[in-house]
């Protein structure tokens, strides 16, 4: 029976084996060169350093759920997690592939997991205020291939600076813990504590000065991770967080995926090709510090999450109005910063 202290377990757990781990994945990405070198444009960093720590994230995860009664949400969640992880690893070891065809790949998995499991968005709330919106199963598989799999990679868009990928997965991740608890989703809030978990043990390597870095492997896995995470939660017989408070907790890495993709179609650039047009890239032109900048960053994740905690009673149109606010504030943000 899972309980508070299988949940506390679940986090001290996987920061425990995280932070285990990392020392021989550090060693391992150098003895097989799979570094991030310093010689693009978008580099910030000032000597090479190992994108292994993926590896250790997903290890810590699913060595930790061996210790639990195994439910069907962590038979959906591993696999789909992993197969995003091995799209990002095969990039990392230096089969460089083009942006537009991790996308088209990670719209296939999100394809064969909506048809041949529950991994299907079909009621969105009663985001207009006038009754929940459900969708039929050919509205809700296109749906869910567009949805699921932008928020995958709106994870691996800001992992551009050190510690904002692991400490927005962290915020997120609590987010989603408090919230299933809350709602006696005890299954749902003890992998959401292990992602947390797992987080804090790699950004104890990875917060400026960083020594390691997650790799496409590692931010693709926690991005599908909490993705798979927010659908369960608000899926009927699994979760019962409003779908609306699941975006408002992940308000943050769509905010920025959202504007980054709207202001390269304004100026008509290849929305797939990566540049420094990022919220993160702009604040850190501005306040020449990394630390302040994910500092700025995560304060403003941890409002957002709040958001979702607090305001949860409200209607889910509110909710929805909210969402935009925080959309609109992250855009204040890059303007500011531009």
């Amino acid at each position: 029976m899972i309980n508070i202290f299988s949940i506390i377990f679940s986090f001290l757990f996987c920061m425990f084996l995280t932070i285990s781990f990392i020392p021989i994945v550090h060693k391992l990405g150098k003895n097989f060169n799979i570094v991030d070198f310093p010689d693009e444009e978008r580099k910030i960093h000032q000597k090479p350093l190992p994108r292994t720590a993926g590896i250790a994230i997903a290890l810590s995860i699913i060595l930790t759920f061996f210790f639990f009664p195994k439910e069907k949400i962590i038979y959906y969640l591993i696999p789909f997690s992993l197969l995003f992880f091995t799209m990002g690893f095969a990039d990392d070891t230096g089969t460089k592939m083009r942006n537009v065809y991790k996308w088209l790949i990670g719209a296939g998995i999100v394809l064969i997991f909506s048809i041949f499991t529950p991994f299907r968005v079909k009621n969105l709330g009663n985001l207009l205020g006038f009754g929940n919106i459900t969708m039929d199963f050919i509205l809700s598989l296109i749906f869910s291939i567009f949805a699921i799999n932008c928020v995958v990679h709106s994870f691996n868009l800001i992992d551009g600076i050190d510690g904002l990928a692991g400490g927005v997965s962290f915020l997120a991740s609590l987010g989603f813990a408090f919230l299933n608890f809350k709602n006696s989703n005890f299954y749902l809030a003890c992998v959401s504590a292990g992602i947390a978990g797992a987080s804090v043990g790699f950004l104890f390597f990875n917060f400026y000065p960083a020594k390691i870095f997650l790799g496409d492997a590692g931010s693709f896995f926690l991005g599908a991770m909490l993705t798979g995470i927010s659908v369960f939660s608000a899926k009927e017989g699994y979760g019962s967080i409003k779908p609306i408070q699941t975006v408002l907790i992940l308000s943050l890495p769509i905010s920025d995926m959202m504007w980054t993709v709207l202001r390269r179609g304004v100026t008509s650039k290849d929305v797939f090709n990566a540049d420094l047009s990022h919220l993160h890239y702009r604040i850190l032109k501005k306040v020449k510090s990394q630390r302040k900048t994910v500092l700025i960053l995560l304060a403003l994740s941890l409002f957002f999450s709040l958001e979702a905690i607090f305001l949860g009673d409200l209607p889910d149109y509110i909710l929805f109005l909210i969402f935009w606010i925080n959309f609109f504030i992250v855009g204040f943000f890059d303007r500011v910063f531009k």
